[in-house]
This record gives C-alpha cells, sequence and structure tokens, in this order.
C-alpha cells in the first residue's frame, strides 16, 4: 500500500506527464480490445449445437473448386458407407413464394433431413420438428419457421401453429418455430422456412444442390474422415462414371464456414493493432526516460538512505502499472464506444458482429494487455535509471547533463516508433488501393442506370418448361413496356461476384480430358437481350432471339475466355461445345456456338480468366432468375412503377425479392474491403499521431537538455538557420533510419497483404506515399521544437544549468 499511495502522489506531481501517458495507453488498448472483442464475438464464439467442436460439413470436390454442393445420389451413398460419423444430415436450400395477403414474396427455404434438429441439439422454440414419414413426397406439407418470420409475419403468436400458409403456390401446415440461434452457422443463414427433405426423390436427383452436415465419431480426426471419404468418392466414381468421374470429397469444420475465410484477415488487423499497441508502449517509455534524468537524483538520495535496487524498481513497475491500468480503464471506454458505433452503422454484415461486447473473455485479454504494456513501457526506463551508478546523479548537475546511455535509448525507441508506423501506414495505404481498384475497375459490363430483383416463378402455375418459357417473355415484355426502360435482361446469375449459380462440366466433341483437368464454367441461362441490356459486348456472332427455342437446335454463347484457351485464335463460330442441361448433369447436350461474348471481370482477387458459358433461357427454363432492367434516369425512380406492376392480378404468377440497383448491389459487396480499409487507416492515422507526439517529444527534450550548446552556438555566431538546420539534421536522421528499416518491413508486409488485397498487388505507389507523410510529419514534430529553441536568449541560455 505505501508503494501504491507513493506511486500515485508521483504521478499526481506531474499531471501533464501523466494525461499524456494515459491518453497514450487508452489509444492503444482500446483499440487492442475493440479488435478482440470482434475476433471473439466472429472467430472465437463456438456455435450453439451439440458437440459443436465435432460439427463438420462435407463437400463434393475438384482440385480448382474444393468445396462444392452434394449430389443427392451421393449423400445417400455415403450415409451407407461412411463409418467416421454419428450422424450425416442433408440441407437443400431454395427460393420459394411465400404469399401473405395479396402481394407474394420470396423466401430462402431449407429443406432438411429427418432429425435434423435433434441432431443439431436444438429443438424447436414451439411445436414439434418432423417425424418420420413427413420425408415422403406428398406427405411433407408442413413447415417450421424461422424465429425471424414468426416475429415479422405472425406477431409472435404463439397461434400460429396448426395454421395453412402458401409457399409455392400449395398449402403449407405450420408446427414449429425454430429457436432464434438455430440459424446461427453461415451454412444456415437466411433461411426463413424449413420443410421436410423428400427423401424418397433423392435418388433421382443429379444436381449438385444439397448440404451435408455430419457429426465426427468421438476419437475420430478430421484428417481421418478425410481419408476415408476420398477412399468413398474413389469407389462411388467408378460404380458411377457418368455422374462422379473427377470428383473427390473434402470434409471441413462447421466452425470455419464463412469465418475461416475472415481468419486471415482479421488476423492481419490484429497484427496491425498489436503494432499500434507496441507504438503507443514506445512513447511511453519515451516519456518515462525523459522523466528518469529528472528521477535520477530521486533514486540516488533514496538509495543512500537505504532502498534497495529491486525496491526500487518495485516502485517504478507500481508506478507503470498504475498507468496502464488508467489507460485500460479509458481504452475501455473508448473499446465499448467504438463497438456500439460499428454494430449501430451496420457498417458490415459479419456472423456474430452484433453480439460483439465486453464479456469475460475480453476483459481477460484487456487484464493480460494491461500488465503486459505496464512491462513493456516500463522495463526500459527502469534499466536506464537503476542500471548504472546512482550516486553519480548526486555528483553531476545541470541541465546539459543528458545520459548519453539515454540520448541513445530514446533515440532507438524513435527509430522503431518510426519503422511501426511506416509499415501501418503503408498497409493502409495498400488497402486502400485496393479498395479503389474495386470501386473502378471495369467490369466489363456497365453498372449505371441498372435496376435489379430475383424472380421466383410460381412451379404449380407452369406444367412445363415451354409454359414458364412463354410468361417469363410477356413478364419482361410489360416490363420493358413500362416509362423509362430500355431494355430488359434475365439471367439465373448476378454478374458481380462470380458465384457459380449453376456450374457445369464442359467439353467438345472428340476431346477427352483427364478427369482431374475436367474444365467447369457457369452455365447461365438467358434472354435474347440480356447482353444489350448490361452492356456486356458480343465479340462475334449474334445474339439469341426468338429463333432459339425447346424445338430448335441448341445454341451457346461462350465467354472470350473459352475461346482464348480453348481455340487458340481460331474462329469458334459453328463449332460445337457439350454442355450439361443445368439441373440435369447427367444429360449431355451438344450446342453450337453462335457467339462470342466479353469477358465479366469478377471482384474477387484471382487473376484467371471467369469462364461461362450463355444459354438460351428458351431452351432451358430455370425457375429463380434475376431481372435487370436498364433505364434512361434513375433506376431506383422505377422501383414503385414495378411494384405496382406486380400487384396486378393478373401478374401474380410470380415472387420478387431484393429490388435494388447495381451500384447498391456493388457498394454491398464493398462492405468488407471497405472495412478493412477503413480500420487500417484509423490505426495508421493513431500510429501516425503518435510517431509525431513521439519525434516532437523527442526533439524538445533533446533542445531543451542542449540549451546551454544552442546558447554558445549563438553566442559564436550560428544563425537561427543555422541552429534549425543542426536540429533538424539530427532529427531527420532518426526519421531516415525508422523509414529505412520500416521499408525493409514493408516489402515484407506487402507479400503477406498480397491474398487478401484485389488488383495489382505491388507496393511501389503505396510505400511512396507512406515514406512522403510521415516524412513530412517527421519534419513538421522536429520543426516546431527547433524554432522555439532558436527563438530563447543566448544569454539566457548560457547562464542556465
Amino acid at each position: 500500500m505505501p508503494a501504491i499511495r507513493y506511486a500515485f502522489r508521483s504521478l499526481l506531481k506531474q499531471p501533464g506527464f501523466s494525461i499524456s501517458a494515459i491518453l497514450t495507453l487508452a489509444l492503444g488498448i482500446g483499440a487492442n480490445t475493440a479488435m478482440f472483442s470482434v475476433f471473439d464475438a466472429v472467430i472465437l464464439h463456438p456455435l450453439p449445437y451439440r458437440d459443436a467442436d465435432r460439427m463438420v460439413l462435407v463437400w463434393q470436390s475438384l482440385p480448382d473448386h474444393p468445396q462444392n454442393p452434394v449430389v443427392p445420389l451421393n449423400y445417400l451413398e455415403w450415409s451407407k458407407r461412411a463409418r467416421s460419423f454419428e450422424c450425416l444430415l442433408a440441407m437443400k436450400n431454395l427460393f420459394v413464394s411465400f404469399r401473405n395477403g395479396v402481394e407474394s414474396r420470396q423466401l430462402l427455404a431449407g429443406e432438411l433431413s429427418r432429425g435434423f434438429f435433434s441432431e443439431l441439439g436444438i429443438p424447436p422454440l414451439s411445436g414439434r420438428e418432423f417425424v418420420p414419414g413427413e420425408q415422403i413426397s406428398g406427405h411433407n406439407h408442413v413447415a417450421i419457421l424461422s424465429y425471424k418470420l414468426w416475429q415479422s409475419d405472425f406477431g409472435s403468436d404463439v397461434r400460429a401453429l396448426g395454421r395453412a400458409i402458401d409457399l409455392n403456390g400449395e398449402s403449407y401446415t405450420v408446427i414449429g418455430v425454430a429457436a432464434p440461434n438455430f440459424d446461427e452457422t453461415l451454412a444456415m443463414r437466411g433461411v426463413e422456412v424449413w420443410t421436410p427433405l423428400a427423401e424418397d426423390q433423392l435418388a433421382a436427383m443429379r444436381s449438385g444442390n444439397v448440404g451435408v452436415f455430419g457429426r465426427l465419431k468421438r476419437g475420430v480426426t478430421l484428417a481421418a474422415a478425410n481419408r476415408e471419404m476420398q477412399v468413398i468418392a474413389g469407389r462411388l466414381e467408378s460404380e458411377y462414371p457418368d455422374l462422379d468421374r473427377g470428383w473427390s470429397a473434402r470434409v471441413t469444420p462447421l466452425q470455419d464456414y464463412g469465418v475461416g475465410k475472415l481468419r486471415p484477415t482479421v488476423a492481419v488487423l490484429l497484427i496491425g493493432v498489436g503494432m499500434v499497441l507496441l507504438i503507443a508502449c514506445v512513447n511511453v517509455a519515451n516519456l518515462l526516460l525523459a522523466r528518469s534524468d529528472v528521477r535520477s537524483k530521486e533514486a540516488a538520495v533514496r538509495s543512500a538512505l537505504g532502498a534497495s535496487r529491486t525496491r526500487l524498481l518495485l516502485q517504478l513497475l507500481t508506478e507503470t502499472t498504475m498507468l496502464s491500468f488508467a489507460g485500460s480503464l479509458a481504452g475501455s471506454v473508448l473499446a465499448y464506444a467504438a463497438l456500439r458505433l460499428i454494430v449501430a452503422l451496420n457498417a458490415v454484415n459479419l456472423p456474430g458482429l452484433a453480439n460483439a461486447g465486453l464479456n469475460g473473455r475480453v476483459l481477460a485479454f484487456t487484464v493480460a494487455v494491461t500488465a503486459l504494456t505496464g512491462l513493456l513501457f516500463g522495463l526500459l526506463p527502469a534499466r536506464q535509471l537503476l542500471g548504472g551508478d546512482l550516486m553519480r546523479a548526486i555528483r553531476e548537475s545541470g541541465r546539459g547533463s543528458i545520459s548519453p546511455r539515454g540520448r541513445f535509448s530514446r533515440n532507438a525507441l524513435v527509430i522503431c516508433e518510426i519503422a511501426l508506423s511506416l509499415l501501418l501506414l503503408a498497409g493502409a495505404a495498400m488497402m486502400a488501393r485496393s479498395l479503389l481498384w474495386l470501386l473502378n475497375e471495369d467490369r466489363g459490363f456497365a453498372a449505371d442506370h441498372l435496376l435489379t430483383f430475383r424472380v421466383s416463378f410460381e412451379r404449380s402455375e407452369f406444367p412445363d418448361p415451354p409454359s414458364r418459357n412463354a410468361y417469363s417473355a410477356s413478364f419482361l415484355d410489360r416490363i420493358a413496356a413500362l416509362p423509362g426502360v430500355r431494355a430488359v435482361g434475365l439471367n439465373t446469375n448476378l454478374p458481380i461476384d462470380g458465384f457459380l449459380l449453376v456450374g457445369e462440366f464442359f467439353g467438345f466433341p472428340g476431346v477427352t480430358f483427364p478427369p482431374s483437368e475436367r474444365p467447369v464454367a457457369a452455365c447461365n441461362l438467358v434472354n435474347p437481350r440480356f447482353l444489350h441490356a448490361l452492356g456486356i459486348p458480343l465479340l462475334e456472332g449474334r445474339e439469341f432471339d426468338s429463333r432459339d427455342r425447346f424445338d430448335t437446335a441448341p445454341v451457346a454463347i461462350i465467354r472470350a475466355a473459352i475461346a482464348r484457351r480453348y481455340f487458340h485464335g481460331h474462329d469458334p463460330l459453328g463449332r460445337k461445345i457439350v454442355v450439361p442441361t443445368p439441373g440435369k448433369s447427367s444429360i449431355d447436350v451438344t450446342r453450337e456456338i453462335v457467339g462470342v461474348a466479353g469477358d465479366i471481370h469478377y471482384l474477387t482477387r484471382s487473376a484467371v480468366d471467369s469462364l461461362e458459358i450463355y444459354l438460351p433461357y428458351g431452351q432451358t427454363t430455370w425457375p429463380n432468375v434475376y431481372v435487370f432492367a436498364r433505364t434512361t434516369g434513375d433506376p431506383a425512380v422505377l422501383a414503385p412503377q414495378l411494384r405496382a406492376l406486380f400487384r396486378h392480378p393478373g401478374a401474380r404468377r410470380q415472387s420478387i425479392a431484393e429490388m435494388m440497383t447495381m451500384q447498391d448491389r456493388i457498394s454491398v459487396l464493398n462492405d468488407k474491403p471497405r472495412l478493412n480499409s477503413l480500420l487500417a487507416a484509423l490505426f495508421a492515422c493513431i500510429a501516425l499521431l503518435l510517431a509525431a507526439v513521439g519525434i516532437y517529444g523527442v526533439v524538445s527534450y533533446s533542445t531543451l537538455q542542449r540549451t546551454q550548446e544552442i546558447g554558445v552556438r549563438i553566442a559564436l555566431g550560428a544563425t537561427p538557420r543555422d541552429i534549425v538546420a543542426w536540429i533538424l539534421k539530427q532529427a531527420l536522421f532518426l526519421a531516415g533510419a525508422g523509414i529505412a528499416i520500416g521499408l525493409a518491413a514493408s516489402l515484407a508486409l506487402s507479400r503477406l497483404l498480397a491474398s487478401l488485397l484485389y488488383g495489382s498487388a505491388t507496393a511501389g505507389l503505396p510505400l511512396l506515399f507512406a515514406v512522403v507523410v510521415l516524412g513530412s510529419v517527421a519534419l513538421l514534430a522536429s520543426y516546431i521544437p527547433a524554432r522555439r529553441a532558436v527563438r530563447r536568449d543566448p544569454v539566457s541560455a548560457l547562464r542556465a544549468e
């Protein structure tokens, strides 16, 4: 207690020093606490399922596409043969039309295999789960509502159980409401209604459209499960060569789904915020070093009165611990405010982010960081103060008696601070340039003046594909007739994120590919005006037109990337390409290539060409599509007219969802890179501020200690400009040394960040920017105390001790 009281009084005697140190530490500890809270909520937060650490996802795998949905027949075979799992569960996602009153809208539905809720260990909040017998087609018209749908459309009314709801024009009975956390894994996020999977029809399905969940048996490792599944996949390949040629299997932890891709980004941001804390510690250490020169006499007197060096060390560490504790309290307040701001702004859709807060794990982390920072910035000043001859401090006097060892330590800390600041600034500049690339890259289509929405045609309304095609054509004609609409396109995929909604193997007549090298392309079903509506250039041949119907010769349009890779400069028009029918992968169709379209550049890091094949919607329809309306003015103005059109009694054979402009879609897609850039820029600004304060403090303290020397130089004829140049030369030497070290480290950083950046990953311009900014800040931070030093009266300086 006496040591704490003495430390408290000592800090109160120098409020300027104490406040500066506490605020500096608050920035560093607060930023680290906030980032760890995000890491804890997004990455470390365990899933709420029974034995969640053993829950896995099982995929069909290709060498270049390791995670693919599963063909239902393969799921059935896996369930019979695999011995590594306690259970294997299937889920099939699909969009359904949900009618509630006059309007119908689309919902994402999930068809579940038997025992799904009980195996996950999360029973419905109310009602019951599916029972045996309800997994048979014709007997599966029961539904479990998501907690969100129950709240929004049924007002959390318990009487919703037993009610009939309309899904795809058919009646389903509500038998339960899922628990709020049932869909906590991203693999089930967004599903609003659950129905039984018709297991009696699975064997006849040939498209990969099922997600497979599993729980490993106790003692079975992930590696062992992968080995077994690969053996089973090899056997299935020989038994079903038309279905499984080239396919393997892969097992991944359920916890990693979605958030696994976030780990590198969060790790880089944690490293960045750790550097901010390190810079803060360096700054406080420099303050303590400057203070140690003043306190050396005090330490010598206490030593002469009998205090041991251990006691003096404990006293100094008590003071640094109190500083770090105060800084952690202030930092926790800053962290809490920052987290609430991020959640309130909904800056990015990260799983679990809304639950980020100062829980027990985060507070334990903060305590550990507090203790670590107290040691980091306290040991060097303590060694500086107590490591030499304590009695020498009594014999020396005068302000000019600056310790050479103290000067070297402070200079070394400033060099480290500048190097770390350059690292952060260069990283932030690289991320900012990556974001600019995302915002300005030519994507191969015109994103402006484009309104988009998703459409689901009511399956019960159309007895066959030709009737759906005829209705979709009239549906697009009605949209095209609206005022301000220039063109209307239809596609089964959005042209912005590279998601293969319908991915199929393709080939060429007479050409055989090894199983591991079979090419895969996205097969997009489009209407005749799609390329024109999106502004995608037609490089050769023709667009689809009314001639391309079910009863005419199958045709296709390929992307330029396919023409480059597989035709090697030869004209592909009139050549044949073999493409399975989407949804019927076992049926290969030989199609004539009638056109070559320009490439679309997906907003991904990969520089690999995107392979896509366009097929006429008139020859192969699909119930769920995206519609693109090209307008003459603001596309958002068209939205009310479209909604009014869909409320017309004659236009209720479809449901719509996600009506938004293409620019808004791109903006949502850029959320994560934008957040990364903003956080990196924030860390860099804090580092820059701390570096400026550190340089200013060292130069200011150094000039103060050299007051007599400056007075002598002025008395001997040195001009103020000479003095300023002399001081700046020494300060810029420190800055130059720090920048040189930072540049070397930044080159390694650029390689580390390459996997997180979009576009070109070269570090030339970002490094130049970082050097210019940091050099300018260092120059300014050095110039201010240098100018102040030469304004002193030379006579007063010579009289100073």
